[in-house]
């Protein structure tokens, strides 16, 4: 079984960051019991000040890639503790 939990803007200006605002609080309301999820990597995903300075608008591919290599370094990270 698997799941999403997908955020999205209402109002046209901030549309960005209203989305990630929304996210950010639905994963620290979200509550799965009985498996384990990657809800603490995604909080961490979206508390990362680093990672959203890589997710703009212009040269989409590269900082959708300098993005994913942000994340998996969160990843690692959480994977130690």
């Amino acid at each position: 079984m698997s799941g999403s939990l997908v955020a999205i803007a209402r109002e046209p200006v901030d549309l960005r960051e209203q989305a990630v605002a929304r996210m950010h609080r639905a994963l620290r309301e979200l509550v799965v019991d009985g498996i384990e999820t990657s809800r603490e990597f995604h909080l961490r995903v979206m508390e990362d000040a680093e990672f959203h300075r890589h997710v703009g608008h212009e040269n989409i591919l590269g900082n959708v890639e300098a993005a994913l290599r942000r994340a998996e370094e969160i990843w690692r990270t959480a994977e130690r503790r």
